[in-house]
């Protein structure tokens, strides 16, 4: 039975992750509909380059909420497998179910771990690509002005 601490800590996980689900589809929705292409090929990548990591980093998070409640149900399986094993730990079928169930979880907490990393360096990459892109005509025009201005 988990303590207080560990409901907590479940809770503001589950808040966290719909949190960053949520901000990484707004910044991609607000990257989309605040574009401007200018023929430059490079920028013009850059932009899409950070929209296609935004939505990868999307999917995955939406790819992740649907194999978590798969993985909580899983570990609520094989304990009260495991509360079963224990009163009968002659029972062949009942230590079989439970290394099946321990390879389901492992199984799915591989998917989940890679879709998680995936998430973030798709989330962090697609970031700097969209800032970098927006950024440079600014940055370009502040460094001309500023030479400009020196002679």
């Amino acid at each position: 039975q988990p303590d207080q601490n560990q409901v907590d800590a479940r809770r503001y996980q589950q808040a966290f992750d719909l949190y960053f689900l949520s901000l990484t589809f707004t910044i991609l929705a607000l990257s989309i509909q605040t574009a401007s292409f200018d023929h430059m090929v490079i920028r013009d990548g850059f932009e899409l380059l950070a929209w296609v990591l935004l939505l990868i980093s999307g999917l995955c998070g939406l790819y992740r909420g649907l194999w978590t409640p798969n993985l909580l149900n899983t570990f609520g399986m094989k304990a009260a497998i495991q509360q079963e094993y224990e009163s009968c730990k002659n029972d062949k079928s009942k230590r079989n179910t439970l290394k099946r169930a321990e390879e389901i979880i492992e199984n799915i907490q591989k998917k989940v771990a890679s879709s998680l990393q995936i998430q973030k360096t798709c989330f962090v990459s697609g970031l700097l690509v969209l800032v970098i892109e927006r950024a440079y005509e600014p940055f370009w025009g502040i460094v001309k002005a500023l030479r400009s201005s020196s002679n």
